[in-house]
Order: structure tokens, then C-alpha cells, then sequence
């Protein structure tokens, strides 16, 4: 309904796009995502939208194409974000952990970046780095059960005296450890 009383307008069309992509209904998500891009090509967030769908659905080369349009704008986080997503899922951890520190310089409130740094170095054995990324995480709103049920973290549990510390200074939990 909304789409036909504005069917020119790109952001219209996005948020159609939005609720036909949390209904699982894929290819009409897709084309409004795509029609909001031809409404208005300017809007990097339209971009930055539609490769985030196509990241959900691991099309890597269309997300890549619609973040390449977005780097008109290197200083929009949410485009360095999506580049680490679509990395990460890639296991090209290096590109992601370049993408996810370009975003905490440019937006060091978003708690993602961080989240995803502690994952990549605790997946890599760096646990001194991942402890420090999940404690930045943490600080800015990552919850317990998010970091508790992550496997990622699995190498980070292992050192049950400093796992313990950290969840008992931010949820105020006993865990196992000292």
C-alpha cells in the first residue's frame, strides 16, 4: 500500500525492501532494494542496504559491486562494516580486520567493529587482542548471552580466570575461574 501511494520515492521502496527481506520473501526484497538504488543512485545507505542483503544470502560479488558504489563516501562507517562482513564470511581475516578498524576510527560507539575483531583474534589465537576488542564490545552494549553462546569465543573460555573477570566486571555473573 505504502508503494503505491509513493512510488517514486527510493527511501519507500528501501523499507519495502526491508520488510519483504525480514518476511523471507527474497526476490521481491531484491527488487525493491534495487529499485530504491535506481529512484536515487546518490544514497549511499541504499547501497550499503543492498549489500548487506546480498551478504545475508553470501552473494559476495553483487555485495562487493553495491560496496564498491558506496565508497563514494570512505568515510561512511557502515561501508567499511559490510566490507568486513562480507570478508569475515570469506575467512579473508586480515581484509576484514583492516575493514573492522577503519570502522572503529570512524565511528568508535558501534559495537559491531569491535565484536567482530574479538571473534577474528580469538578464531586466530591472538587472545590478548581479542580480549581487549570483546572488552570494548562489551562497554558499548554486547550482551552476555551474545558472547556466551558464541562459538568464536570457544579459545577465550579456556582461560576461565580472565573469561570470569571480564563477565563478572560488565553482567555482574559468577563463572567458573577465579
Amino acid at each position: 500500500k505504502a508503494h503505491d501511494l509513493d512510488s517514486r520515492s527510493g527511501l519507500t521502496s528501501l523499507y519495502i525492501g526491508k520488510v519483504f527481506h525480514l518476511k523471507g520473501e527474497i526476490d521481491s526484497a531484491e527488487y525493491f532494494y534495487k529499485k530504491a538504488i535506481l529512484l536515487d543512485s546518490n544514497s549511499i545507505n541504499f547501497h550499503i542496504q543492498l549489500a548487506s542483503f546480498n551478504i545475508s544470502r553470501k552473494n559476495y560479488t553483487e555485495a562487493n559491486l553495491s560496496l564498491k558504489a558506496g565508497k563514494l563516501n570512505p568515510n561512511n562507517p557502515y561501508v567499511h562494516l559490510n566490507y568486513g562482513n562480507m570478508y569475515y564470511f570469506l575467512e579473508r581475516y586480515e581484509e576484514a580486520i583492516s575493514s573492522y578498524k577503519k570502522v572503529t576510527e570512524l565511528l568508535d560507539s558501534d559495537n559491531r567493529a569491535f565484536y567482530n575483531l574479538a571473534c577474528i583474534y580469538s578464531i586466530q589465537n591472538r587472545e590478548e587482542e581479542a580480549f581487549i576488542n570483546l572488552e570494548k564490545a562489551v562497554e558499548r552494549g554486547v550482551s552476555y548471552d551474545a558472547i556466551n553462546g558464541d562459538s568464536d569465543f570457544k579459545v577465550l573460555r579456556k582461560n576461565q580466570d580472565r573469561w570470569a573477570r571480564l563477565v563478572k566486571a560488565h553482567f555482574n555473573i559468577n563463572t567458573p575461574g577465579k
